[in-house]
């Protein structure tokens, strides 16, 4: 069995659609030439639909926090929050803050002493490992 060439390929897929407007020998060429035609050009690329636009982080007004803070019922100073991040530029380590509500979050955890043993403070915990 011969190997098929891309250009046989693409003459044998467009062969039926040609005979049904030309007569049989005019019908090849016309297959091998759209063949021809077809692997100089490529095969048509679907159009790139533009990415989504992503959403810029806004910071939230006092009365936002407040009102989260209000809703999840946790000790957080919406006040001290909103200073800590206002001076800091809403980041967070070295990047840009991408979702305040996580922030809030995760000073409850600090709040509570989640996550560290007996809720102790990140100094009393480098006291720790430094004396072990």
């Amino acid at each position: 069995m011969k190997n098929i060439t891309k250009r046989d390929y693409f003459a044998i897929r467009l062969l039926p659609k040609i005979l049904e407007f030309s007569r049989a020998e005019e019908a090849v060429m016309e297959a091998y030439w759209l063949a021809d035609l077809m692997i100089k050009i490529g095969s048509p690329k679907k159009a790139k639909e533009p990415p989504a636009k992503v959403e810029r982080f806004t910071p939230p007004t006092l009365e936002e926090v407040q009102e989260y803070c209000k809703l999840r019922g946790n000790n957080i100073d919406p006040e001290a929050f909103m200073a800590h991040y206002t001076s800091n530029g809403w980041v967070v380590g070295k990047n840009k803050m991408k979702d305040w509500e996580a922030a809030v979050r995760t000073w409850e955890r600090r709040d509570t002493g989640e996550g560290k043993p007996d809720g102790l403070s990140m100094a009393e915990l480098r006291k720790l490992k430094g004396s072990a």
